[in-house]
């Protein structure tokens, strides 16, 4: 299993509202994504940390699901420059995301 995952603009904003939606300690900015990304980018997620949940609940709260920390290096409109970033990602997010090597170049 690689720790690296490829996704265009339109699945980070998912990714990005499902870790909101959760209250997940790392969310990016919407309007970053929604604006800032370039739509036809592809950018690179890595593995930070595999299984990230948290270690107390507030009292009658479901638990988390399973997620993980990915860094985000996020190809962003007009630059080269990449917006890096953290993103806790679900568990059944991350594993549906494809691996560089299943994407040809």
């Amino acid at each position: 299993m690689s720790k690296h995952r490829l996704a265009d603009r339109d699945t980070l904003v998912r990714l990005n509202d499902r870790a909101i939606r959760f209250h997940f300690n790392r969310t990016a900015e919407p309007d970053l994504l929604a604006d800032g990304l370039d739509p036809e980018g592809t950018s690179i997620l890595t593995m930070l940390l595999f299984d990230h949940t948290r270690m107390w609940q507030p009292e009658g709260a479901a638990p988390d699901p399973m997620h993980h920390r990915v860094k985000v290096l996020a190809k962003v409109k007009d630059t080269m420059t990449p917006e890096e970033f953290m993103l806790d990602v679900t568990a059944i997010d991350w594993d549906s995301l494809p691996e560089p090597e299943e994407v040809d170049a």
